[in-house]
């Protein structure tokens, strides 16, 4: 009994120490410096930074400057890394991106770090894109003879250990970032094909476009205009038959619904083509329905798909066809998983998967609801709030959910 009763309270110990630096923390700027609030909109750390991020999944790694000093600050607000690079930046699956400070603006320099503050590669690459899979796509100048030249900028993919798994030998259009464990790469003369991280040739380079590998599909092109959807082994579930295109972005397992647009071929215009129709399919090709708003809908995200009508306004369709949300919003972020953002007059709000107006259109700005909060400004416009001297009274505030102010605007 003694021994369940010592396992029960080192269990709950545990609980509460991991609850504890699990919640997710929001960026706060007060007269002019930065600091952090948890969710209940309590001040963890005092506004003292010249600019701050905060980073993860649960928004729970942050990033600060002041003066010349860049930090990492872990979960529990503990400075893992004080640095004099320019910024660290989240860039996916526990890894930062580190910018040298340079006078000059063009070309800027990265390297690598980990979530502990550990340096994996000094800053020496031109680019470099978010991990997925484990790695990630750079660029690199492999020849800085005469100067720092596009021709010598070259693309390959490393792990998180900085070690080259394909070296930069691709030009930076080339090849991709990994999706779903496919890294899509271009051979002249012969086309797109994808590989793994071993590098092993999973779908020969063939094809005039592919898209990103995503739960089981892929978009391809074999024609000069059209797509049509298939699986990794070459499999088309919907054919490219040159005369119809179709749109496969998913966000979620759920998103299973593909949309379908029949081409109209035109002369004289910036595209050779309009979009006359859009059907639903599923992504193993059995027709659905015929979409309202067709010509003028998104692919599905988050199970939604956005339509507009010839005034170009947006509204909401759910994956049974129905149109949640009539198109009277001038911004609609279909893609948001949660509550939706949009905008009308300039005003934002939020809608919900029904197309209800939960929260008015009221604000200047919003951002998506990140961990249960969304920040918003009043006074001003995003591009405004940068710039505190000449706008002061541009203020950020937090909202849940609800509505309710969490966090009152301040400068």
């Amino acid at each position: 009994m003694q021994a369940c009763k010592t396992i029960l309270i080192v269990l709950i110990l545990f609980i509460l120490h991991t609850s504890t630096y699990a919640q997710p923390y929001f960026r706060v700027r007060v007269n002019k410096l930065w600091g952090v609030i948890d969710s209940n909109g309590k001040v963890v750390l005092k506004p003292v930074y010249d600019n701050l991020y905060v980073y993860g999944g649960n928004n729970n790694f942050i990033t600060a400057e002041l003066g010349d000093s860049t930090f990492l600050i872990n979960s529990r607000l503990q400075i893992v890394a004080r640095t004099g690079y320019a910024a660290i930046i989240e860039h996916g699956e526990g890894m930062f991106m580190t910018k040298l400070r340079s006078k000059n603006y063009y070309p800027g320099f990265y390297g690598l770090m980990d979530s502990t503050g550990k340096i994996i590669t000094e800053p020496k690459f031109s680019l470099m894109e978010p991990f997925s899979d484990g790695v990630a796509k750079v660029n690199m100048y492999v020849d800085t003879t005469g100067g720092y030249k596009d021709k010598n900028e070259k693309s390959g993919i490393i792990d998180k250990k900085g070690n080259w798994i394909v070296k930069p030998i691709y030009e930076t259009r080339y090849i991709k970032s990994s999706s779903d464990g496919l890294i899509n790469f271009y051979i002249k003369e012969k086309g797109w094909g994808a590989m793994d991280a071993t590098t092993k040739i999973i779908i020969e380079p063939k094809y005039n476009w592919l898209g990103p590998y995503k739960y089981g599909y892929m978009e391809y092109g074999i024609n000069e205009h059209g797509k049509g959807l298939m699986k990794k082994d070459g499999t088309a579930t919907i054919p490219d038959d040159g005369m119809h295109t179709i749109s496969y972005w998913p966000l979620s397992p759920g998103d299973t619904l593909v949309i379908v647009h029949k081409l109209k071929f035109v002369t004289n215009d910036i595209l050779p083509y309009r979009y006359v129709d859009g059907k639903i399919y599923t992504v193993t090709g059995r027709f659905l329905y015929e979409a309202q708003y067709g010509e003028q809908c998104t692919q599905q995200c988050n199970g939604f798909f956005q339509v507009s009508n010839n005034k170009l306004k947006r509204g909401l369709m759910n994956a049974s066809g129905e149109i949640v949300a009539q198109p009277v919003y001038d911004v609609l972020q279909w893609s948001q998983p949660v509550l939706k953002q949009v905008s009308r007059n300039r005003k934002w709000g939020f809608i919900d998967d029904q197309g209800r107006e939960i929260i008015p259109c009221m604000y200047e700005y919003s951002e998506p609801f990140d961990n249960g909060l969304s920040a918003i400004l009043v006074g001003g416009s995003s591009s405004d709030y940068i710039f505190p001297d000449k706008y002061p009274n541009v203020k950020m505030g937090y909202i849940n959910q609800q509505g309710k102010t969490i966090w009152t605007p301040s400068w």
